[in-house]
Order: structure tokens, then C-alpha cells, then sequence
């Protein structure tokens, strides 16, 4: 199953997770609550909104890759609001710039801090989930560490409209590399 496809089912789960957020009068949902969802790697809405087109539903949840180090797509969240759709940002660590050990030594703590202030000022909830660009060297561990490192400033923040999605996302899952990792954490 291709990551688009693996995405897009993910977007879908998340959104009838948070079915109470969406529903309302005019909510275009199935009489079994289905929430739809799609992602685009780079928002682009126009496009991504192609994948539903033949199921005749509007997307409920729009979700897209934001690298680190990029500003908060503040006026990319304003506009799917204003469509009735929420957004799920994959917020990407480029681990060949940004390492793990950089960011749990607050090396990106204003970084982090700017994208606190932007989502608590907006006032809605905004799904966010952490990816890492694919690194041999990081495991499946550090992955959590730096994840829970970043939620819970956001938390000491009381950014309470920051709702965080645990996604790992491995490009060799489930490949030799991906199963010696974990078999090693559980040694």
C-alpha cells in the first residue's frame, strides 16, 4: 500500500475520531458519521480534493507536510476553517539539519515556542503530528523522546487546541532495518 493511500486512511480514522469537533448543521457526513479526510505532501488542496471527488463527500480533514524550520501555515489553517474543514499538520523533522539531540537540547526551542503562539492564538484545534525524515540512526525511541520533548511544551504552554496524532511513519517499514530497531529496544 503506497504512503498516499496508507495517509489518506489515516486522515480518514482521525476524522471520525473526531467526529463530535465536526459535526454540525451543515456537515456533509454520511447518515453513519463518516468524516472524510485527505492529505497532500504539500498543500495542495485543489488537487488532493480529487482523491474524494468520486465518493461525492467533502473532506472533513485536510491534512499536509510542513518541514521544520518553515513559519506556522496560519493562513493555510484560516483557509480550510473557512471550508469546515480542520487541519492535521505533519510537522517534518529534517533530521539531517534538525537532530534529536538539537531539539532536546532546546537548540529549537523558539522555533517551537513561535508555533505555540500561532496555534493557541487561532483558537480552533489543529491536529499535529510529527514525522522524521528517514535516518538509519533513528530509532523508533528517540522518535518518541523528541515527540513528547515538543508536546509537552506545548502543553506547559496550555496550547489546549493543539491536539497531537501519534504517527510513526517509517519509509522501511516493515523492512529488516525497521524490525532490528525495535527487537533492539526490546532487548
Amino acid at each position: 500500500m503506497s504512503k498516499n493511500k496508507i495517509a489518506l486512511l489515516v486522515c480518514i480514522i482521525i476524522g471520525v475520531m473526531t467526529g463530535l469537533i465536526l459535526r454540525t448543521d451543515n456537515a456533509d457526513s454520511d447518515q453513519k458519521n463518516v468524516y472524510w479526510g485527505i492529505y497532500s505532501k504539500s498543500n495542495q488542496y485543489a488537487k488532493a480534493t480529487q482523491l474524494v471527488v468520486p465518493f461525492n463527500k467533502k473532506p472533513h480533514l485536510y491534512s499536509w507536510q510542513v518541514t521544520w524550520e518553515a513559519d506556522f501555515p496560519k493562513a493555510q489553517c484560516l483557509a480550510q476553517l473557512e471550508k469546515g474543514t480542520l487541519s492535521l499538520i505533519e510537522w517534518q523533522v529534517q533530521t539531517a539539519y534538525q537532530t534529536p539531540s538539537d531539539i532536546l537540547n532546546g537548540t529549537w526551542d523558539e522555533y517551537i515556542q513561535s508555533f505555540i503562539d500561532e496555534i493557541t492564538a487561532l483558537g480552533y484545534p489543529i491536529f499535529i503530528t510529527l514525522s522524521f525524515q528517514s535516518s538509519p540512526e533513528l530509532s523508533l525511541s528517540k522518535q518518541t523522546e523528541v515527540y513528547q520533548y515538543i508536546a509537552r511544551k506545548f502543553r506547559e504552554e496550555e496550547a489546549q487546541n493543539a491536539l497531537w496524532v501519534w504517527s510513526v511513519i517509517a519509509d522501511n517499514y516493515p523492512g529488516v532495518l525497521w524490525k532490528k530497531q525495535r527487537s533492539e529496544e526490546h532487548t
